[in-house]
């Protein structure tokens, strides 16, 4: 067997809900021995640790009937080989969660944190550069219009190193009036990381969890921490979390516990259903394989688990739309509670920007003839290649977006909209108006 194939002792990490690594070169040959090895050392990771071992013995006959029979031999190269046993993990478990990943710095930390009991070591050189390149994960902090607050982060990476980064952010977005939290890509990672994320949003010491583990028939309740860097978001501000079927384990996690707890709308579609806490074990220097060793129980009386079925949320919708929706949903939501008359305006004033952007509305047929012209001050409106647009007098042409009731949103200008009034025929003017409330009649040039 190559050496870099060569086979090392097993190992965990720290309690993970997920966390499959990063997008990795794995066209690397693979031999017929090599698989022997790779699933043998596989099953017997999952007889002595997997928190369903009842499924063990079906995961063996249907891993070693295919390596017996040949229906590995296909797969030329460990990419290949890998997509098929996960995919057989997977349908025999009946868990997502089962999954074998690639990942030669990732295998180095994990030793090293076998090595020392589990506990919280310093990274190594490797695993530190990676989650250096990849910025922890996190993708994106933003002030949205409407003082909205949005943060996407693809994966709770070790709280270690991640944590500045986390706090810099919340600290971003928390005197928002209402937070976004974008999960529609994040595959999990770290329960640790979970859980701080999590005390942002709930209090202090609360109890939202128990982990019941196979191994000495071991309960760990999981509370939120106390740590003084924390910055709470204030109750009062509504957070909405949008997902996908690609948000999975610790971020069905937050999912999950928000929404239990009543602190958080979710938008989206339903989850993977990766519920239960796992361990990741070494295979050999370059792969090592993510094994359930709890099940997760909500301490929300009735709260039933995620695995295997996913995180409903409280609005179904296609998650590229979910965002627009968000927006809407905030911007109703304000346009009613906001502190004074002046910001309800405004935020009344966005929702049929965001009601246009999930349900596209057309003018009235009769707009195409009866628009097109020339205004005062050499302006003009015309209809062309089936949109409207308005000239300016400095030339600039912006295009027109319908947005019911007569009006109409000019591209790049969100404070302004243009109205036709309700004429029978020729239209003789048409007003700009402010989200402040003036207006300007535009007289058509005779």
């Amino acid at each position: 067997m190559p050496k870099s194939m060569k086979t090392v002792c097993v190992s965990v990490t720290l309690v993970l809900l997920s966390y499959n690594g990063f997008s990795q070169d794995t066209q690397i040959p693979v031999s017929e021995s090599e698989k022997s090895v790779i699933i043998k050392k596989t099953i017997s990771l999952l007889k002595e640790n997997y928190i369903f071992p009842q499924k063990v013995t079906e995961v063996r006959e249907s891993l070693i009937s295919k390596l017996n029979d040949g229906s590995y031999k296909s797969a030329t190269n460990l990419e290949q080989f890998l997509n098929e046993v996960n995919t057989d993990l997977e349908r025999t478990t009946e868990d997502k969660h089962v999954n074998i990943s690639f990942g030669p710095a990732r295998v180095k930390q994990i030793i090293k944190e076998k090595q020392n009991d589990n506990k919280t070591v310093p990274l190594t050189k490797e695993w530190l550069e990676k989650l250096n390149y990849e910025n922890f994960r996190l993708r994106k902090v933003e002030w949205l219009d409407g003082n909205i607050g949005y943060f996407r982060f693809l994966n709770f990476t070790d709280l270690q190193v991640a944590k500045e980064s986390i706090v810099g952010a919340m600290n971003f977005i928390r005197h928002s009036n209402a937070i976004i939290l974008d999960l529609r890509d994040n595959g999990g990672g770290s329960s640790e990381t979970l859980s701080f994320v999590l005390s942002y949003f709930l209090k202090s010491s609360l109890k939202v969890g128990e982990f019941h583990y196979r191994k000495n028939n071991r309960v760990e309740e999981i509370r939120i921490p106390n740590d003084p860097v924390v910055k709470k978001v204030p109750d009062n501000v509504p957070v909405y979390i949008l997902v996908s079927k690609r948000t999975a384990s610790a971020a069905e996690g937050l999912v999950s516990n928000l929404q239990a707890f009543k602190r958080a709308t979710i938008i989206g579609e339903n989850t993977k259903g990766e519920g239960n806490p796992g361990e990741l074990f070494v295979i050999n220097e370059q792969l090592y394989v993510l094994i359930p060793t709890a099940i997760s129980v909500s301490a929300v009386p009735g709260r039933k688990s995620v695995q295997g079925v996913g995180a409903t949320p409280d609005i179904a919708i296609a998650p590229d739309k979910a965002l627009d929706k968000a927006l809407l949903e905030i911007c109703k939501k304000l346009s009613q509670t906001a502190p004074n008359d002046e910001l309800k305006k405004l935020y009344q004033w966005q929702i049929p920007v965001w009601e246009n952007n999930l349900s596209p509305q057309t003018a009235p047929e009769s707009f195409k003839s009866r628009i097109s012209g020339n205004y005062m001050d050499e302006r003009q409106l015309t209809y062309e290649n089936n949109d409207y647009y308005y000239i300016s007098k400095d030339k600039q042409k912006i295009k027109l977006s319908y947005y019911g009731n007569n009006i109409f949103g000019m591209e790049g200008k969100q404070f302004t909209r243009l109205r036709i009034p309700e004429m029978e025929n020729l239209i003789t003017y048409f007003e700009f108006i402010w989200d402040d409330g003036f207006i300007k009649k535009i007289l058509r040039d005779n």
